[in-house]
């Protein structure tokens, strides 16, 4: 059996806000022994059943997001609704649950329930286009975040001030939100119009884009 090797195993965790999966662990050749060893000496700490982290890696704000993205198995999966709408800089609060995004009502039954995560079905599978990376995550773009959100229940006025703050931006466009929105709800579609009709001059310029 070979040594584990930590400082890979580091360098994986610093590209992942600090935290790592049990598979990752074990490619790095540590044992579910040995990682229970570091859980009490409090050198990593569970964060969800498969997923731990470094206890002294400077831990940044979206941390529980990547925690939760890890847990959901990762690539499958992306954070969507009003979380994505916080990693854009589309909203002000990041939100007491993380949401995110299956791409099929059967991907579901494959997921363990996670302490403070809201799993999404996608209604429409995202295209391409649709998804970014963002510190190495699968994240809804904003147009696809914006809709997602409204069709989820976000509240009108938060839904108002993401899409002023993507068109002022340059995030969205008309084009895009209206691609996002094809096939949605009518309420969905009244609340984007409302929103896109009361954008700001600086947002209206960027309308025709």
């Amino acid at each position: 059996m070979r040594d584990p090797d930590r400082d890979t195993l580091l360098r994986l965790a610093a590209r992942q806000a600090g935290h790592f999966t049990l598979a990752q662990a074990a490619e790095c050749g540590f044992t579910g022994a040995q990682i229970r060893a570091h859980q009490k000496t409090g050198t990593f700490a569970r964060v969800h059943p498969s997923v731990y982290r470094f206890v002294r890696y400077p831990a940044p704000s979206y941390g529980k997001v990547m925690a939760a993205w890890l847990a959901a198995r990762g690539d499958g999966v992306v954070v969507s609704h009003e979380t994505a709408l916080w990693l854009h800089g589309l909203s002000a609060r990041s939100g007491r649950e993380v949401h995110l995004t299956l791409g099929t009502q059967s991907d579901r039954g494959q997921q363990t329930p996670l302490r403070s995560v809201i799993l999404h079905v996608a209604r429409r599978r995202w295209r391409p286009d649709e998804v970014v990376r963002w510190e190495g995550m699968a994240v809804t773009a904003p147009a696809r975040t914006i809709v997602d959100a409204a069709e989820g229940g976000a509240g009108s006025q938060a839904i108002e001030r993401a899409v002023h703050a993507a068109l002022g931006s340059g995030l969205a466009t008309r084009k895009t939100l209206a691609d996002a929105a094809r096939g949605r709800s009518k309420k969905v579609g009244a609340l984007l119009g409302r929103a896109v009709r009361t954008a700001p001059p600086a947002s209206a310029r960027s309308l025709e884009a």
